[in-house]
């Protein structure tokens, strides 16, 4: 077996070619951040009516029955038994 010298052996060029690429791409990555950024402060807000006005039917529900009481603890309710 024989020895191979290391600066012979290297799979790839020295060179900063590779960092220039990298840098790049993460320029371009923050430039198209930066333009979703501008371009979704632009939209309008689809809800800005509120509930009245977003299409959303609130009818049949139990707010009394579905939130939970004071503590996070939700009381047992009373079932009919079974016959």
């Amino acid at each position: 077996m024989s020895d191979i010298d290391p600066s012979k052996a290297r799979q790839g060029r020295g060179g900063s070619r590779v960092l220039t690429i990298l840098i790049a791409a993460l320029v371009l990555a923050l430039i198209v951040f930066v333009g979703l950024g501008f371009y979704g402060g632009s939209q309008p807000d689809e809800n800005i009516g509120g509930v009245e006005e977003s299409g959303v039917s609130t009818e049949g529900a139990d707010p009394a029955g579905s939130a939970p009481s004071e503590g996070g603890v939700v009381e047992p309710q009373e079932t009919p038994a079974a016959q």
